[in-house]
């Protein structure tokens, strides 16, 4: 007659994103950092089998960080997010806005800015149909370079040259990055 309530499963995940607020140079030095570091750990993915890629994006005809933030995070990353809502994959991500060699030593007379992306996504999704996704998503004059840096040695290292405009010229705002991170937590790693 009376039964003992059913136990609801807990899916002890966790969702991250950059703040909306501004903050100094340094503070977001420090988010990106943490972000990478979650990345970085396997255990941590939502599921399991998860690789990490760094891709650059170059040729993107922006001058605006703004602009190509926007476009990055709403019109690429949110895209594939509702495409693979339903299957078995994630696709957890952060990228760094960065400007050519030519401003960040401050040269003179710049006559175009064509701002690059840094972008390090750990996710269960094979390195072949990664590159298709870019395919199908991004304009076609925009290039993109693939590389799997799961095994690398100096992987830890990588964050590191995120910030060599930041040091010195600034360069490092609320526009210049972003990322999306489903984790687990603690109580649910094992």
């Amino acid at each position: 007659m009376n039964q003992p309530p059913k136990k609801i499963a807990t899916r002890f995940l966790r969702h991250i994103s950059k703040s909306r607020f501004r903050k100094s140079i340094e503070d977001n030095m420090i988010d990106i950092e943490n972000a990478y570091s979650i990345l970085c750990k396997p255990h941590l993915q939502p599921k399991p089998n998860g690789r990490l890629y760094h891709i650059v994006l170059s040729n993107t005809k922006t001058n605006h960080a703004a602009d190509l933030n926007f476009k990055i995070t709403n019109h690429f990353f949110n895209k594939v997010h509702r495409e693979i809502r339903k299957t078995n994959f994630y696709v957890n991500y952060l990228f760094v806005l960065e400007y050519p060699k030519a401003v960040s030593l401050p040269m003179r007379r710049i006559e175009t800015v064509d701002i690059h992306a840094h972008i390090i996504i750990n996710t269960n999704i094979p390195y072949i149909q990664v590159g298709k996704i870019f395919d199908n998503i991004l304009r076609k004059d925009i290039h993109y370079y693939i590389e799997d840096i799961t095994c690398r040695a100096d992987v830890n290292d990588l964050v590191n040259y995120f910030f060599k405009q930041s040091k010195e010229n600034q360069f490092l705002t609320s526009h210049h990055y972003n990322y999306k991170i489903d984790y687990r937590t603690g109580s649910s790693v094992q």
